[in-house]
């Protein structure tokens, strides 16, 4: 979801993007673990919602857009070993995920 807001040279952004939740069908969450029966493993990745905002100034020739990506700073799920293919607990191909969190950013335009 998108929402801008314009008043003047400014125009004010707020931005929410919804990733759902999956499962690994292919494995079960019980299994044997080094000879203990029942052990458990994190075979879902829970959904997320990230908020972004940016401030955008424009005049005639240039612009400048200042914004921050992940306010809230939300981490990527985790997943178990043997879950799927990770990069340390988090699933190396969801890169609908933000495995950066919370980041600043400015973008200057210039006309010529």
């Amino acid at each position: 979801m998108d929402m801008r807001l314009q008043r003047g040279d400014m125009t004010y952004y707020w931005g929410i993007e919804y990733i759902h939740g999956t499962k690994n069908q292919d494995i079960s969450s019980s299994f044997t673990y080094q000879g203990w029966p029942d052990a458990w493993r994190d075979i879902r990745a829970d959904r997320r919602f990230y908020h972004n905002a940016s401030v955008r100034y424009d005049m005639s020739d240039w612009s400048i857009l200042v914004g921050v990506r992940n306010i809230f700073d939300k981490d990527p799920p985790f997943i178990s070993n043997g879950a799927g293919t990770r990069y340390g607990n988090i699933p190396a191909f969801a890169t609908q995920y933000d495995l950066y969190g919370r980041t600043g950013f400015v973008r200057v335009q210039y006309k010529f």
